[in-house]
């Protein structure tokens, strides 16, 4: 009896940790589909958001035709109707201050977009890496990391989820938004610009191909998908400044304004 017990007691016992193992697993990966489906809602108010602008700049008269400071302030305008558009007065002038703030830093070559290309890790500015922890900064350098590699849409979309799963193991609750709105956007971002990157660049050349600049789709891609995903942290990191109540919103709208900042400085020549 106790040479069948013992057996019996192993298997019991190796049956209970395969179930706790499993167990954990599944609230393992419960917990980052809720992750993505709450961050979620920062890629698509992001890509709704370039969608209006592109519709605003589409069906603006000879839009090529203007100067340099004149498309600037059309395409701020844009992302401020569609602010006006999709939130509630009370957070408005909150998103619409960001989005001015943005574009006069811009103006003033003060932000790091503003360069034509990418000479330094993107979340490499003292100004957000003094607000972020150093698990935050080694993920989203990592996010950079898979942004410059030569891979198709899926192979970086399945990168970053792989990353969004290891993240769920070392940030704590309160280091999550920046870094799960980072990767939503940068998700939605890469698909969106895949899709319609040769759209923005015909209305913004089609009358005056001497403003256009040399452009490089995979290169132009991940600069675009990497000042998305800047503009989220930043946005993110606002949010949490106030409350945390605004900061999916702010991730949208930074994230937004970034990236058609970042296209204009490719395309258009000052």
């Amino acid at each position: 009896m106790k040479k069948l017990f013992i057996p019996m007691a192993v298997l019991v016992i190796g049956l209970v940790l395969f179930l706790a193992c499993g167990e954990a697993g599944m609230e393992e990966r419960s917990s980052i589909d809720q992750l993505r489906d709450q961050y979620s809602v920062v890629g698509i108010e992001h890509n709704e958001g370039l969608k209006y602008v592109y519709e605003k700049l589409a069906s603006t008269p000879n839009i090529s035709s203007l100067s340099y400071d004149e498309g600037l302030l059309l395409i701020e305008n844009a992302n401020k109707e569609f602010v006006a558009s999709k939130y509630d007065i009370g957070i408005n002038e909150v998103l619409c201050k960001q989005i001015s703030d943005l574009f006069h830093t811009y103006k003033n070559k003060e932000i790091f977009f503003a360069k034509s290309s990418f000479d330094e890790d993107l979340f490499n500015d003292p100004e957000i890496t003094d607000s972020l922890s150093e698990n935050q900064l080694a993920l989203l350098n990592e996010l950079d990391q898979i942004l410059s590699e030569d891979l198709d849409l899926s192979s970086k979309s399945y990168n970053i989820e792989e990353l969004e799963e290891r993240a769920l193991l070392i940030l704590s609750e309160r280091e999550r938004p920046p870094f799960y709105s980072a990767t939503n956007v940068a998700k939605y971002s890469i698909l969106y610009w895949t899709e319609n990157y040769s759209m923005w660049e015909s209305i913004l050349t089609s009358n005056d191909s001497s403003l256009a600049k040399p452009t490089n789709f995979w290169g132009d891609l991940r600069d675009l998908a990497g000042a998305d995903a800047f503009g989220a942290v930043v946005g993110a990191l606002g949010g949490l400044a106030t409350g945390g109540t605004a900061s999916i919103p702010l991730a949208a709208v930074v994230g937004l304004s970034a990236s058609t900042l970042k296209l204009y400085d490719m395309i258009v020549s000052e």
